[in-house]
């Protein structure tokens, strides 16, 4: 299935939290899209003062040009979506009032964006190294309720909460390592790639009862490994040599994305060209793939919640595609 749509900038897609839904933003606005029929649902405006040097939370009434949203995510409970601004800013849409308002707390662009899954706590990270912690019931004071900072001068991106332990979130490193923080700044393990090639931390995730650890690297020669860690310890458990079956990747970008099957018992793994290829999780032998449809101008690819639906926004459309129940 694919809708066709304007190409003017987009940056971000982001599904609902019932896999029903899918946002797309631009430097200007926001659309939704029903996935099971394509249709486009409703067109938003995204308002804008990147001028918020009185940090708070307060109504956007005026455009001002600038780049699109770095980051895009909806609430837990669907009403809001929230666009993280090159400028600092968190921007939040109320999809029933269509109130906006706007949350001050990093000095320079949110790239990450993640809440809990009781819904209670959110996480945005920045270009400010810096991942500031935002309990939901307070939001309407528009400062955030603390702030985490790296032990050393690496920048760290929010990517999810742990399914299982709702205090507990996993990072990328801008040092190529993945860590596991806590709201509290309590509790913290890392994950080395252990590998002096490695130049990039593509991406990472956690198995859906939580308890083990997937990352994936890219090393000087541009091969993938992916590793499989014990989430409590850090413990290595397995490696996946995924070199052998992604050969002819593309260039290295946010559009690599990998995820555990929704039992656990695989690794599926989507490239720049949007192949899908698939490790089983306790062995890491690799089980198969297939090519899907090529698609050469990707600009960012997302997983549905519910693992059964890939988005891929191109410069001309946007692109759905159904998961086999296998994956």
């Amino acid at each position: 299935m694919a809708c066709k749509w304007r190409s003017a900038g987009t940056s971000n897609l982001a599904f609902s939290p019932d896999s029903h839904l899918l946002a797309l933003s631009g430097p200007y606005d926001l659309t939704l899209f029903y996935i099971p029929s394509g249709e486009k649902l409703r067109h938003f405006s995204l308002l804008i003062d990147d001028d918020y040097s009185d940090p708070g939370m307060r109504d956007m009434t005026y455009f001002q040009p600038r780049p699109p949203p770095y980051s895009l995510t909806w609430a837990p409970d669907g009403s809001k979506i929230f666009a993280g601004a090159p400028c600092g800013a968190v921007h939040l849409r109320d999809l029933k009032s269509h109130h906006q308002s706007t949350l001050a707390g990093h000095p320079v662009q949110v790239s990450s964006i993640i809440f809990s899954p009781d819904g209670r706590v959110m996480v945005t990270g920045g270009g400010d190294k810096f991942c500031l912690i935002w309990e939901m019931e307070q939001l309407d004071t528009g400062t955030y309720a603390s702030k985490l900072a790296p032990p050393d001068e690496a920048f760290y991106e929010p990517v999810m909460f742990s399914p299982t332990h709702g205090s507990r979130f996993l990072t990328k490193c801008g040092d190529s390592n993945v860590a596991i923080w806590d709201t509290s700044g309590a509790y913290r393990v890392v994950f080395r790639p252990k590998d002096s090639s490695i130049t990039h931390i593509l991406w990472t995730t956690f198995s859906p009862d939580g308890k083990q650890v997937a990352a994936a690297w890219q090393d000087h020669g541009g091969d993938i490994v992916v590793r499989i860690f014990d989430s409590c310890s850090g413990y290595s458990l397995r490696t996946i040599d995924a070199s052998v079956h992604t050969a002819g990747k593309g260039p290295f970008g946010h559009r690599h994305l990998f995820w555990f099957s929704s039992s656990g018992s695989r690794v599926a793994y989507i490239d720049t060209w949007n192949r899908l290829r698939l490790w089983d999780a306790e062995t890491g032998d690799y089980v198969g793939g297939d090519t899907g449809y090529l698609v050469y101008d990707s600009i960012i690819t997302v997983l549905s919640p519910d693992r059964t639906v890939l988005a891929t926004a191109t410069h001309k459309a946007l692109r759905v595609r159904v998961l086999d129940e296998c994956i």
